[in-house]
């Protein structure tokens, strides 16, 4: 696992989040994990996620929403429009252009769909 990083967003909270880079040859899309409720990118489904990934040479975004995991704010005031803008936002700074391939556990599976209608059509690869 690489060494947590942290984006400043626009709203000023300090978020967390996790990026491998992918073998350049290999080419394919940013795998970006959403976890689920009250959870972060700690967990089981998003380490072996990103462990996958590193061993096949494929680049990957895990990230943790605000209020959870190493990220500022309280869980409370989180909301999924709030967590969608996030991902958008750490997408946009990590991931340039590059397609990215949504995966979403529980309501990271919701949050996938909004981020996805928010993306223009050219970079959703999955």
């Amino acid at each position: 696992m690489t060494a947590t990083r942290f984006h400043t967003s626009a709203t000023g909270r300090t978020l967390a989040f996790r990026r491998c880079e992918g073998d350049k040859d290999l080419g394919g899309p940013v795998i970006v994990f959403l976890p689920g409720y009250m959870s972060d990118m700690a967990g089981g489904k998003a380490t072996a996620v990103f462990e996958w990934a590193q061993r096949n040479g494929r680049a990957c975004l895990l990230l943790d929403y605000s209020g959870c995991g190493e990220s500022d704010g309280e869980f409370a005031n989180g909301t999924l429009s709030a967590w969608r803008d996030e991902v958008l936002e750490l997408i946009a700074a990590q991931c340039g252009d590059e397609p990215v391939m949504l995966i979403g556990s529980s309501m990271g599976g919701w949050l996938m769909l909004l981020v996805a209608l928010a993306l223009p059509p050219e970079r959703r690869a999955g």
